[in-house]
């Protein structure tokens, strides 16, 4: 990329994606409209499958560009030029300062303008990374009643599993095909791993303790 300084408006948006749901859906439009250039940032990018991340960053990818390109389909059909970035950030437990500066570097990856609004939910104490780049302008709003990416996966690897009607299409199609990936291996390890702790809950849960 160039050294060039350009005038492009970035909105820069940080998130896990597991499952992608409606709410992330409406902050992908808001931050289209509002920009002229949507840069996601994926988080957890590099773990290992497990119930708490379940799909790979090049799945959640294929997800997120699919929910977007309706929307990039209707300005470029108003003549509006919009563009979509979703880039992997990875995980420094024991380190913030190692993850601010990879947020930073993917953000400058993907655009030489000096104009980024760092946009989201910010909903609660999880969120508290949101305050981690003063240097950004912020946009941020609340979340939806009752959205959440934890019940979709409780629902999804549970028993039976269900994918809920009000999820976008491309993450319903995803994950109807997930359940075949691997000849349905992956999904029933996921499924095993998620009931694990319940399970093994269960025989104690009428014992007092005090």
């Amino acid at each position: 990329m160039s050294n060039k300084s350009v005038s492009e408006k970035v909105y820069a948006l940080i998130g896990r994606f597991q499952i992608a749901h409606k709410a992330h859906a409406a902050t992908f439009n808001y931050g289209l409209d509002h920009s002229d250039h949507l840069v996601v940032l994926v988080g957890s990018s590099e773990v290992a499958r497990d119930d708490h991340n379940p799909f790979t960053f090049e799945e959640r990818k294929q997800v997120i560009e699919a929910i977007c390109e309706p929307m990039l389909e209707a300005y470029r059909a108003r003549g509006l030029s919009k563009k979509l970035s979703v880039l992997p950030v990875h995980d420094y437990v024991y380190s913030n300062n190692k993850w601010i500066q990879e947020v930073q570097e993917q953000v400058a990856s993907a655009t030489n303008s000096n104009d980024v609004t760092l946009t989201g939910c910010d909903k609660d104490n999880s969120t508290f990374y949101l305050k981690f780049f003063p240097q950004w302008k912020q946009d941020f709003f609340t979340l939806q009643e009752g959205i959440s990416a934890t019940g979709y996966r409780e629902k999804y690897f549970g028993t039976p599993s269900v994918i809920d009607e009000d999820l976008p299409e491309p993450t319903k199609e995803f994950l109807k095909k997930f359940y075949r990936r691997h000849d349905g291996t992956t999904f029933a390890k996921l499924v095993a791993e998620f009931n694990f702790v319940p399970n093994y809950q269960k025989p104690f849960k009428d014992m007092p303790y005090g």
